[in-house]
């Protein structure tokens, strides 16, 4: 009898702990077990949601990010997917509303370079340009080397609050890395289109500075360089973009 007790404790040792993770898998990958779930206490949700997000695959659409926030309000995962995806990925023709919201709270949770160029996106794109172009100095702080897409977004920012010597000399940085990158023959082409495309935006805007701060000849050849079918070539600001031509 005492041998089956034995045998019985033996086992019970050795598969509770199994018994657990197939339940924890269980309710990370398994929807219907959701109201079991969330009676459970936060620290156990919160471990099951760090399962769930463990396999990215599984946290694609909102509704799974929702799903998650529901288990762990505080993910930071899940708050860094809101905030990418209401952020366009940097795309600011594409920016949510709430892009901000969200990309504020991924930030605080898990503050990073890119969490942080994704507010300072946010920013610029509802018009505050002045904040924008402190976070995006805060996002440029993160690396080791200046990173021309924050440069960029300093500069833009920098010249719609009014900051037009800090603008030039952000955009003649990134100006200088984008030239750099675009003729540099270990780039892939279609990575030197993109150095490129960014090259004659930093122009523009440059042209842009050069002109608010009454420097006609490197704005003319700033905006040449932009566009070398246009002579003469002139940039006005519409819609917070630079718009260039011969008039």
């Amino acid at each position: 009898m005492k041998r089956y007790l034995l045998f019985g404790l033996i086992v019970a040792v050795v598969c509770a702990p199994l018994f657990f993770v197939v339940l924890l898998f269980a309710a990370a990958y398994w929807t219907p077990l959701d109201k079991l779930t969330l009676t459970l206490p936060p620290s156990v949700r919160a471990t099951i949601a760090a399962v769930a997000v463990s396999n990215p695959a599984h946290v694609k659409t909102p509704a799974q990010e929702d799903r998650i926030l529901r288990l762990d309000p505080n993910s930071p995962f899940a708050w860094n997917h809101r905030c990418h995806r209401a952020a366009a990925f940097g795309d600011i023709d594409k920016i949510q509303p709430n892009a901000i919201v969200f990309c504020a709270r991924a930030n605080e949770l898990e503050p990073s370079q890119l969490n942080t160029f994704y507010l300072a996106t946010a920013q610029e794109a509802a018009g505050d340009f002045c904040t924008a172009e402190q976070t995006y100095t805060k996002a440029n702080s993160y690396a080791s080397s200046s990173h021309a897409d924050d440069l960029r977004g300093m500069g833009r920012s920098a010249y719609q609050c009014g900051l037009i010597p800090a603008a030039i000399a952000e955009l003649e940085f990134a100006r200088d890395l984008d030239l750099k990158a675009s003729t540099d023959p270990n780039n892939d082409e279609d990575d030197v289109d993109d150095y490129k495309f960014n090259l004659q935006s930093d122009r523009e805007w440059l042209t842009l500075a050069y002109t608010a701060n009454h420097q006609p000849k490197q704005a003319a050849e700033a905006c040449s360089l932009a566009h070398p079918d246009m002579k003469p070539c002139t940039c006005t600001l519409q819609n917070h973009k630079p718009t260039c031509s011969t008039h």
